[in-house]
């Protein structure tokens, strides 16, 4: 058993009115995945875009997936949610929850965060699934993250961690409330702005410029769906320890355009070595080792 399936098996022992889910990235699954994880009876999908302004985005966006053990328990659930980890949904998981709550009950209370309110007093969307805005809300001790953390037991999720690059594990305890509490819009201070920033910015940009000079990487027209992407492979090259702007958009170009992943290749040690060194850039070094 894996540390991470042990400590959430320790939690539902310790929680047994709590339930497991998953948390995904729905756009970066293929239409055959979608296919099969909506046609499956024991999976129940929850979008948590639920605002009217993020129709088009909502099956594109983050979801959590449940499972209904059907007369198990919350042990089954996690068995089967971990089979659907490690194998359909693994390249679209961003983090495991623990909550007392009802999966339908935590999507609502998770939707209420979408929202943000810039310094220029307009809304943005906060995409607070991803690892680099969970590390800056979690290490946050102000009244809304305690809210927002309020009804989970425990959510985990990927982190960067370039010394043996693999992807590790953060977690962030919360109350284990069994109501959801109302959530206030969020101001970010400047600080928490900067943070909050971090990917999303990187991942419009590269979005802008894939679209501008090659269009033809993307096998979807959806821009929630293109943007899901994009925003799911700047996660992945994180984990790699990779800082350069070429490296990074080399590494997203790389997986949009190959039929195998750069991690599976030979040369990918040798490759990763000189791009964190800051020698020949990630595709260079992939391309001239074939």
């Amino acid at each position: 058993m894996s540390t991470l399936r042990s400590r959430l098996n320790v939690d539902l022992v310790e929680h047994p009115q709590s339930r497991p889910a998953l948390l995904i990235e729905a756009g970066v699954l293929s239409p055959p995945q979608c296919e099969q994880l909506h046609a499956n009876p024991k999976v129940s999908l929850h979008p948590l875009l639920t605002q009217p302004e993020y129709t088009n985005l909502r099956e594109h966006g983050p979801m959590l997936v449940a499972w209904d053990a059907r007369g198990g328990d919350n042990l089954d659930e996690l068995e089967a949610l971990n089979s659907l980890a490690r194998h359909a949904l693994q390249p679209a998981l961003c983090g495991w929850l623990v909550s007392t709550c009802p999966p339908e009950q935590l999507a609502q209370h998770l939707a209420q965060a979408n929202r943000m309110m810039g310094p220029d007093g307009d809304d943005y969307l906060l995409r607070y699934h991803v690892p680099h805005v969970l590390d800056a809300l979690s290490r946050r001790d102000v009244a809304w993250s305690q809210a927002f953390f309020a009804p989970l037991v425990v959510w985990w999720w990927r982190v960067p961690s370039p010394q043996d690059n693999r992807a590790a594990w953060r977690s962030h305890r919360g109350l284990a409330r069994p109501q959801p509490v109302t959530l206030p819009p969020l101001h970010p201070d400047p600080a928490l702005w900067s943070a909050l920033l971090g990917d999303d910015l990187e991942a419009h940009l590269i979005l802008h410029s894939l679209e501008q000079f090659t269009p033809s990487v993307f096998a979807v027209d959806c821009p929630g769906e293109r943007l899901s992407q994009v925003a799911h492979l700047l996660s992945q090259v994180s984990v790699h320890g990779l800082t350069r702007e070429e490296d990074r958009f080399d590494y997203v170009l790389w997986c949009l355009t190959q039929p195998a992943a750069p991690e599976r290749l030979p040369r990918w040690p040798q490759a990763l070595a000189a791009a964190q060194a800051g020698g020949a850039r990630l595709a260079q070094t992939l391309m001239t080792m074939n």
